[in-house]
């Protein structure tokens, strides 16, 4: 787990850092991601939209997503826009304008509109004429907010030079996330490790690791935020001796330095630094790491005391995990860490059973609940809570061959005596078949 993560995102610091600006470009950050969104859809009365740019959208495909998004939040948005997108081979610079137009239109107090996962690769060479005819028809009420891993090269060098845009990083005290203006933008280091390991560099995929050792190796350390050479030699190198095991270390390292540098012209930025005898990220890149962000959801989600902010979260967590940690790689650290990171998997999906069931959402918690059984099949209190679920939805069936699944599962196979709550489930699933 994260050993801090800020709760509350101040939007007064994004608003007075960017007065001058009316096009803003922040980092992702997927572990703050949830902050954004929690706190962008629970404040729509006080100016703030948020969207989500579907990938690799045509401008049309974005626009149409847009329109629909904002509607479910103020339906009288986007005439303009809506009119414009029944032209055939309507232009950036157009969409741009009556954009501008439609915002305006609704902007009856300042208006903030957060873009999430703003990547326009299939139109990156019009984005400049869209900006600027956007920009030119924004009122100085509304201002827009794009968060790209895009934002430190090509298309947005023209946009930043001439003021158009600003480009945000953060800092934090305690419990609070502050913006603060970049003046030079830091390399952002993009890592995925669930599902097939994924890792980008300004948006450039590492697909050359120089054997599999340096591979392994920056996944580990991307992975412990906090560890000791002791520690990485337990898991690399048990049997070797403590010189060599340093020697081996360190030329591994500066290969993986070497990898990550390519992308930004041979610039040698390394992932770690050492600090008090632990390796600790860099602070040379701004680093996204979709494995932290699901971990940091979870524990949200575990410990908030609304509803809704339970299921903002654990939907969060499970929209980040895309499949088994590092898929294909199967060392023993990786073994262990990808059933830590199952486990969490399934406790995100209990979450959200249970906040589907206090809202009598039935179906939707049943579909939770049963996956996570099949992550976590030995969980005798979601199969009683799955039960309860069928027999309030009235399917009795359902609710028999589950209680069969427990006794199977948990009597037959592990040898254990039922449990009381489980003995009175049982008498309460035959009276449902009376």
């Amino acid at each position: 787990m994260l050993p801090h993560e800020p709760r509350r995102v101040s939007i007064s610091s994004l608003r007075e850092c960017t007065q001058d600006h009316k096009v803003v470009l922040i980092p992702p950050w997927p572990h703050y991601r949830t902050l954004f969104i929690s706190r962008f859809l629970a404040n729509a009365d006080e100016g703030l939209l948020y969207s989500q740019m579907p990938p690799d959208a045509s401008i049309a495909g974005w626009m149409t997503a847009l329109l629909g998004q904002v509607r479910t939040v103020i339906p009288e948005f986007g005439a303009k826009l809506a009119a414009l997108l029944t032209a055939d081979n309507a232009a950036p610079g157009e969409f741009g304008a009556v954009l501008g137009a439609d915002l305006n239109a609704i902007a009856t107090q300042p208006l903030l509109l957060f873009i999430d996962e703003f990547d326009p690769l299939v139109w990156a060479d019009d984005m400049p004429s869209f900006l600027e005819t956007l920009v030119d028809a924004l009122g100085n009420s509304v201002k827009i907010v794009l968060s790209t891993r895009m934002q430190s090269y090509h298309p947005f060098t023209k946009v930043v030079a001439n003021g158009i845009a600003v480009i945000l990083g953060i800092e934090w005290e305690r419990n609070n996330l502050h913006f603060v203006v970049e003046t030079q933008p830091k390399p952002q280091l993009e890592i995925y490790g669930f599902g097939k390991p994924r890792t980008l560099v300004n948006g450039h995929e590492i697909v050359q690791w120089e054997g599999m050792l340096p591979k392994l190796l920056f996944y580990y350390l991307a992975d412990h935020r906090l560890v000791t050479r002791d520690e990485v030699f337990a898991d690399f190198w048990p049997k070797v001796s403590t010189k060599d095991a340093t020697d081996i270390f360190h030329v591994t390292k500066h290969k993986v330095t070497e990898v990550l540098s390519r992308p930004l012209g041979n610039r040698p930025l390394d992932l770690t630094q050492y600090t008090q005898g632990f390796y600790v990220p860099s602070s040379l890149f701004i680093r996204h790491y979709d494995v932290a962000g699901f971990e940091a959801a979870v524990e949200r989600a575990q410990s908030v005391e609304s509803d809704a902010e339970r299921e903002t979260y654990a939907q969060t967590a499970l929209s980040l995990y895309k499949g088994p940690f590092l898929e294909g790689l199967n060392t023993p650290w990786i073994i262990e860490r990808r059933e830590e990171l199952t486990r969490l998997h399934g406790e995100a999906y209990i979450i959200m059973g249970r906040v589907h069931c206090a809202q009598r959402n039935l179906n939707e918690s049943a579909a939770a609940y049963e996956e996570a059984l099949k992550v976590l099949p030995m969980r005798e209190d979601v199969q009683r809570e799955l039960i309860r679920c069928y027999l309030q939805m009235g399917d009795v069936a359902k609710a028999q061959k589950q209680l069969a699944a427990i006794e199977d599962k948990a009597y037959r196979k592990v040898g254990v005596r039922p449990t009381p709550a489980s003995l009175e489930l049982r008498e309460l699933v035959a009276s449902a078949t009376d």
